[in-house]
Parts: structure tokens; sequence; C-alpha cells
């Protein structure tokens, strides 16, 4: 879309905390193997198993955040708000590891609220809006990402540029 359609994207707040909220989940992930190899002389093989290793714990939340979800009582936009807490409280430790298993650890644990919140952000739709407006706002908030990810990959791309030029 134009720049205005992403404005018109991400001026509409109904979404955009949650279309953030899973924007920022995915670059700690998305760029921890580079900086692992670049940064720790981790090897290439072993910093792609952190990859791994969050997908595993994504499963693992994703499954348990669906059985737990029928047993309490709490509003979905809480547990959801508390597994974003997490994720973002997960991804500031990766500035302290130093070595592979605590990459390993952090990132298995930092799946397992990934996957959560992932299940659970529908929820919270319904509990905000309704089950009537559910399929309206699940694509706002997929509509949002797409432009903020369309954003976030060309200032990725100058930003190379800018880097590699000098």
């Amino acid at each position: 879309p134009s720049l205005v359609g992403a404005e018109m994207c991400i001026r509409d707040r109904n979404c955009l905390a949650q279309s953030s909220l899973l924007l920022a989940m995915y670059i700690p992930i998305t760029f921890l193997p580079e900086v692992m190899v670049n940064e720790h002389n981790i090897s290439h093989t072993r910093a792609g198993y952190t990859t791994l290793l969050f997908g595993i714990g994504s499963i693992g939340g994703r499954i348990s955040s669906g059985v737990i979800i029928n047993y309490v009582e709490e509003s979905s936009v809480l547990i959801c708000g508390i597994n974003a807490l997490f994720v973002g409280a997960g991804s500031a430790l990766y500035v302290f590891c130093s070595d592979y298993i605590h990459f390993g650890v952090l990132s298995c644990i930092n799946g397992i609220f990934f996957g959560a919140a992932y299940v659970v952000i529908p929820l919270s739709l319904v509990d905000l809006f309704g089950l009537e407006y559910l399929s309206d706002t699940y694509g706002k908030c997929a509509e949002n990402n797409k432009c903020i990810q369309r954003k976030l990959n060309q200032f990725i791309q100058n930003w190379n540029y800018v880097i590699c030029v000098e």
C-alpha cells in the first residue's frame, strides 16, 4: 500500500499495540544467531540451534497455554500482558548472555512465553471487542503487522546499505 495506507494502518489504535507486540517478539530471535556468531564467536551451527530451541519452546507454550486458559478465570488480556512482559524481559536478558547454554535456555524460555502470547492474542481480542468483531480486529492486526514489517524491512535495507558503503 501507499504511504497514506501505511499511516492509516499505524493510526488505527485498536490493534496497534497487538501488532507492535508481535513484531517486537520476532525481532530478537531473528537477529540472535547473527549476534552470537559475530560478537560471541559461537559457530553458525550452534547459533542456529537457538532458533530451533525457540521453536520447540513456542510449541510447548502454545499447547500449555491452550490447556491452562481453560482453567484460569482471569482475563485473557491480563494473561497476554503477562506473557508479553516475560518475553520483553527475556529479550532484555539476551544482553547479559555470553555462553551458548545461556542463549539456548533463554531462547527456550522466550519461546514458551511467545507461544503462549500468540495463542492468547485472539482470545484477548474477543474479550476486548466481542466475538462478532474478531475477524475485523484480527485482520487489522495482520494489516498493521504487514505495514510495520514493510517499513522495518525498508529501514533495515537502507541501514545495511549505509553500513556497507561506509
